[in-house]
């Protein structure tokens, strides 16, 4: 069974947070711009820049969903983000 949402975004970890940012923004890079469906070749950079960040994809979409649902994990996503763009 997937669990709560909730139960990911308490569970997500400050180092997780740094590489769901990190990996978001290699992510972006890699997908299309127009909001179309990647091709093989974006689809694969993709999956390379969340492995690349430390977390498995598994790990990356379920934070993604967390993220999406909870304002404090965004929060901290937020945050990360910016104290990466420093």
């Amino acid at each position: 069974p997937e669990p709560a949402p909730g139960a990911v975004a308490a569970g997500v970890t400050d180092a997780e947070v740094q590489q769901f940012s990190a990996a978001m923004v290699n992510v972006r890079a890699a997908a299309p711009s127009d909001g179309s469906t990647p091709t093989p070749e974006q689809a694969q950079a993709m999956a390379a820049a969340v492995t690349g960040s430390g977390l498995t994809t598994e790990r990356f979409n379920e934070i993604a969903t967390a993220v999406s649902q909870d304002a404090h994990l965004r929060a901290r996503v937020r945050l990360a983000d910016a104290q990466r763009a420093g």
